[in-house]
């Protein structure tokens, strides 16, 4: 999601659905994201730092820790954040700011480090079994 950073003497508002890059989570527990809605501004702040004040809602797919079926977790999170000194951290080409990066980082943080919808499963091999 690109924003021209030109035209951020009025509040940039954001409304949409928007689509992060399986590249993103490729290397990760993330099997899948979907349905992923922002809504909130971007702007420069009094003191000519990009501010942001978003709210994102999806659902994140990963895979169950013991049964290894795809889980969906919905999620809605709100970033408020200065990015000062942005243009080190964040991709900037031609004036524009693409702030996927910033959502990614934001989002990859509610997912669960293990998860399991069978909790009292009941699992046994060659001479062993594991209860809950």
């Amino acid at each position: 999601m690109n924003i021209n950073l030109n035209t951020l003497n009025k509040p940039y508002i954001i409304d949409q659905e928007i689509n992060v890059p399986s590249s993103y989570y490729e290397k990760t527990d993330v099997k899948d994201l979907k349905n992923i809605y922002v809504k909130g501004k971007v702007f420069y702040n009094i003191a000519d730092e990009v501010e942001v004040d978003l709210n994102v809602k999806g659902i994140i797919v990963i895979n169950d820790a013991i049964t290894l079926e795809k889980i969906e977790i919905p999620f809605d999170l709100d970033i408020k954040e200065v990015m000062d000194d942005f243009a080190k951290n964040y991709k900037i080409k031609q004036n524009m700011l693409d702030i996927i990066e910033l959502l990614w980082e934001n989002i990859i943080l509610e997912v669960p480090i293990s998860l399991t919808k069978s909790p009292n499963l009941e699992l046994k091999g060659d001479g062993w079994v594991l209860k809950n």
